[in-house]
């Protein structure tokens, strides 16, 4: 028999089945109880004759196992926390303090920067590109960026990222122009050219007529920082505040 309440379910020693929550569950003897051979039993109900609690050892073992998972989950976040450059929280108000005041003003411009009007750059042909127009050319650009952090507590040590301080980009151009041009910017960790030929469909947009442009992100590609395990990685490993001048940096120069 199968004694069923609204908290929980009460097994007695004559029942050859039970059910849980509405589902039959094989049942096996062992001495003068009766164990569940599968399924669980939630909620047994204690004080009838012959009723043990089927699953009250595995709920401590089960608590026992959550609070050394809390534990294990809690010292990975504080170390998590080291690498992400938020040792002192009063650098984060004081973050917060700088950049509210932009936020609230509703202003773009307070801080992204307006690039100057003329920055030198090299070029070369591109290596290997998938798509090289017979009626132009692909090439290759690398330019020293301009950008300075608006962040002054961070403007040293974002700079000290030396190849991130050369920008990249490929160009697809028509020998006859100028022409209108497209900048194709990708996604985090998806700076691979080619990908990003197939994906923005470069060859569609060109014979519509535009120039194009992709452009790499800020601590992607060549732009990877000393000892990265991943591109892009720098773009997000230094904290709110190195994401912000990461994105600053990436409107800035394209």
């Amino acid at each position: 028999m199968i004694a069923g309440g609204g908290s929980g379910v009460a097994a007695w020693r004559t029942a050859g089945c039970g059910i849980v929550r509405g589902e039959p569950i094989e049942q096996t003897r062992r001495g003068d109880q009766i164990m569940p051979a599968r399924g669980v039993a939630l909620g047994v109900q204690r004080g009838h004759r012959g009723v043990e609690p089927l699953i009250d050892h595995r709920v401590g073992h089960l608590r026992e196992r959550a609070t050394i998972i809390l534990a294990q989950v809690i010292e990975v976040l504080a170390e998590r926390a080291l690498e992400f450059g938020v040792r002192d929280p009063s650098r984060a108000l004081a973050d917060r303090d700088l950049i509210a005041p932009m936020v609230e003003a509703r202003d773009a411009d307070t801080f992204f920067r307006r690039p100057p009007k003329v920055v030198p750059f090299a070029v070369r042909d591109a290596r290997m590109p998938l798509f090289r127009p017979r009626d132009g050319a692909c090439l290759d650009l690398s330019f020293d960026s301009p950008y300075v952090p608006v962040n002054p507590r961070i403007r040293k040590s974002y700079v000290r990222h030396v190849k991130n301080r050369t920008g990249h980009a490929r160009w697809w151009r028509h020998e006859r122009g100028p022409r209108p041009t497209i900048i194709a910017v990708h996604g985090f960790n998806a700076d691979l050219y080619h990908l990003n030929e197939w994906f923005f469909a470069i060859p569609w947009m060109y014979r519509l007529g535009f120039d194009v442009m992709l452009y790499t992100l800020p601590f992607h590609g060549p732009r990877r920082t000393r000892l990265s395990p991943f591109s892009g990685h720098g773009f997000f490993a230094g904290g709110i505040a190195r994401i912000n001048e990461a994105f600053g940096q990436s409107i800035f120069e394209s």
